[in-house]
């Protein structure tokens, strides 16, 4: 019998053993996220919350609770941690209930995540090393090989996200032990962009350069055959919803606005946001989707936006106005349809039909943004190059393209009329070292041109 024994004990000793270094190593050794300690530290400090934001950095960025709570009267918080999706949504709110029972969890999704097959490994980074149950975390930890199979990688976090000194360990360290030590105010120093201002929000003070962002950051995507929810995706939101019920909680899913771009340059915004209606249906979720707002309820927010996910400045607080705004109609039993555009072709139509405009050479491989196809391409002499204009438009639109040579004292010498096809055969001695494209809709002469440069504009 004692032999037995000490066989079991033998056998369970070193998968123990290995357990114990993987989460030790993860609390002393992984480079923290301050903010989303705070973030922790404040959910677990409000026991009287009544709602909560869960999502990635667009609840942590974007949803202000003071504007949000002088409008519902609810006491608000976010549980924001950047790239965090439906895995680390869970476990976060897993944590949150062991310290709060708020009356209604917001969901917050984003479009771009519908159709990714993993959760990014920075959000287990930032969360895993501060869950406080063990069962959270192992359920966390299966979740997220489930999708991956990253055993080693998501185990022993440190070996990517590690500590790069001795101060920062101590640090570290300090954060598990005495959160309540950490002052907002050092940290907002420390980064150049983002405040603290409390209950999980970090106001970002990045100028908008929504011109730098059009041109830099959309280019089409291919279009998909089918953009139906993935069943494990599905499974995760069920998990979720069976969740806020079994604490007695109320359960909206939000999918948070895009830059209008965005759904012109990316199918899968609409088609997933379209599919998820569906399901909170069939469900019965309630669900709204902010990309669709009309500008009565919210302007439109791509003056604000510093990225191709992120806004800042007034955007924010126009968005979260109108997000409480929402959500004190919805407490007060009202209908909010009107509120939103009806269905995808009315929102649509709603968009800048001519958003951007990108120009690339031809090197001898067909690229997927493109509008021309294969048989269309000219083939280019030996001593020519093709360059091809392409821009994210409404469906059925005509764009029209001209092209510029810049001088050296910025003006501009038109190489071409505005004509369709975008695509410009030049002998290579003839290449200028400035390359401008315009382009304009053929139906809508009442709208300015937009442009581009090759090489591309910082």
């Amino acid at each position: 019998m004692h032999t037995l024994l000490r066989r079991f004990l033998r056998l369970i000793a070193f998968p123990a053993l290995f357990l114990l270094l993987a989460f030790a190593g993860n609390r002393i050794f992984v480079r923290p996220d301050t903010f989303a300690v705070l973030t922790l530290r404040d959910l677990r400090n409000t026991p009287d919350v009544e709602l909560v934001f869960v999502g990635s950095s667009v609840v942590r960025n974007h949803i202000n609770p003071a504007i949000v709570r002088a409008e519902t009267g609810k006491v608000t918080a976010n549980a924001g941690i950047p790239c965090l999706s439906l895995p680390g949504a869970l476990a976060l709110t897993k944590e949150l209930y062991r310290a709060c029972s708020p009356e209604t969890v917001v969901l917050v999704l984003e479009p771009a995540l519908f159709g990714v097959n993993e959760e990014d490994i920075e959000a287990e980074n930032i969360l895993m090393p501060y869950l406080h149950d063990l069962s959270t975390r192992l359920e966390y930890y299966r979740n997220l090989v489930a999708e991956d199979h990253r055993y080693v990688d998501r185990l022993f976090l440190y070996r990517t996200f590690y500590v790069r000194s001795m101060a920062e360990m101590f640090r570290t360290v300090t954060m598990h032990l005495n959160p309540s030590a950490i002052d907002p105010s050092v940290v907002s120093q420390k980064d150049r962009a983002g405040h603290y201002e409390g209950n999980g929000f970090v106001r970002f003070s990045t100028e908008p350069c929504p011109e730098n962002v059009l041109r830099r950051g959309f280019r089409r995507e291919p279009v998909a055959s089918d953009y139906r929810l993935r069943s494990d995706y599905i499974s995760l939101l069920r998990q979720y919803r069976d969740l806020i019920e079994a604490h007695g909680s109320r359960l909206l899913i939000l999918v948070f606005p895009n830059m209008g771009a965005g759904y012109l340059s990316s199918p899968g915004n609409l088609g997933y946001s379209l599919s998820l209606a569906a399901f909170c249906a069939e469900e019965n979720i309630p669900f709204i989707n902010f990309g669709w707002a009309r500008p009565e309820l919210l302007p439109s927010l791509d003056p604000y936006y510093y990225d191709a996910y992120h806004f800042g400045g007034d955007g924010v607080d126009l968005f979260s106005r109108a997000l409480g705004r929402c959500l004190r109609l919805l407490a007060d039993g009202q209908d909010i349809s009107s509120l939103f555009y009806p269905d995808k072709w009315s929102f649509q139509l709603s968009l800048n039909p001519l958003p951007n405009v990108w120009l690339d050479r031809y090197r001898g491989q067909w690229d997927y943004s493109w509008e021309q196809t294969k048989d269309e391409l000219p083939e280019p002499g030996e001593d020519q190059v093709l360059f091809l204009a392409n821009a994210n438009h409404l469906p059925g639109a005509v764009p029209l393209y001209a092209f510029a040579a810049v001088n050296p004292d910025g003006s501009e010498t038109f190489l071409t009329d505005y004509a369709p096809g975008g695509m410009l055969v030049l002998d290579r001695a003839e290449v200028p070292a400035h390359l401008r494209v315009y382009a304009r809709l053929e139906d809508h002469p009442e709208l300015s041109p937009v442009s581009n440069d090759y090489p591309a504009t910082p």
